[in-house]
């Protein structure tokens, strides 16, 4: 058990970041962090985790007793950061394939839609340049556009730069949303599992991460009790559709987005951690501030 839990993640997939996941929950529930360790120096305790993460099982086996307790005491308590960690670095990871993939896969389903996209601009470009020729009457504008493209393909130009034309804020969020099945995954752990925290600045992904974790494993939620601050006007239009429904992929998938951002700003943040905790702990305070002035 030992070298199973002192095992990180070796694999960036789903069922990797479930494995690790997993692995947090064993050890929380050994109950080690629920033991007060205060009056041990932190730099001892580091020294005996350390033993133990790189000692053979067998090495720590014959340890004397009280020596052997105190190394594995030390080394499930610093544990929890460690494994907390391991599970955040594999999700920052996949979040961050995510959108790397997304964007990748969209960019070149748009260079094959790149020659239609021409020919419809093409079309166009022919109905303005009658509409800015000056030498061409108001009333005969309209006729005088039909004469050289039909209504036809004129609309079927509109239809085309309509269909494969892309708002300046849109990063392929519809692709993004193709790998739900992969994000479904890993989601439900996560939510039970992990206890973000944040700044004011991380409340907006917070309440939507609540809101999520209240309606996992549910079909049916009530719009109108979506949280929609976190939400960019680049996700909304794929997240609320004209009858003001919520596009439940679109929700998650935008919310992840927002979530890796988040902790890399800092904004949210994980306890206990030794790489995503709250940033502002290593700030000082009162005395120790105004004394390094």
């Amino acid at each position: 058990d030992l070298d199973r839990l002192r095992r990180s993640p070796t694999r960036q997939s789903a069922p990797s970041l479930v494995d690790a996941l997993n692995r947090l929950v064993e050890v929380r529930s050994l109950g080690v962090n629920t033991l007060d360790v205060s009056k041990v120096p932190p730099s001892r305790l580091k020294l005996l985790a350390r033993t133990a993460a790189s000692a053979r099982a067998q090495a720590i086996t014959r340890m004397p007793p009280e020596r052997r307790v105190a190394t594995l005491l030390a080394f499930v308590h610093v544990l929890e950061a460690t494994a907390t960690d391991d599970a955040i670095d594999l999700l920052d990871l996949l979040i961050g394939d995510l959108l790397t993939t997304s964007k990748r896969i969209g960019e070149k389903e748009r260079l094959r839609t790149i020659k239609d996209l021409d020919a419809a601009a093409l079309r166009l470009k022919q109905a303005c340049a009658v509409l800015l020729d000056p030498s061409c009457d108001d009333h005969r504008v309209r006729t005088e556009v039909f004469t050289r493209i039909s209504k036809e393909k004129l609309a079927m130009a509109m239809a085309q730069v309509e269909a494969l034309t892309r708002p300046p804020d849109d990063d392929y969020y519809d692709v993004m949303m193709r790998r739900w099945k992969h994000v479904r995954i890993f989601l439900p752990r996560l939510l039970h599992t992990i206890n973000f925290e944040g700044t004011e600045a991380g409340q907006p992904i917070l309440e939507a991460l609540r809101f999520l974790h209240t309606v996992e494993g549910r079909r049916k939620f009530d719009a109108s009790a979506v949280p929609l601050a976190c939400v960019s006007k680049g996700w909304l239009r794929l997240v609320v559709n004209a009858k003001g429904e919520v596009d439940r992929h679109a929700y998650t998938v935008c919310v992840l987005e927002g979530l890796r951002h988040a902790l890399r700003r800092g904004d949210l943040f994980v306890s206990p951690s030794q790489r995503w905790s709250d940033p502002r702990a290593t700030l000082l305070q009162g005395d120790a501030r105004a004394s390094a002035r």
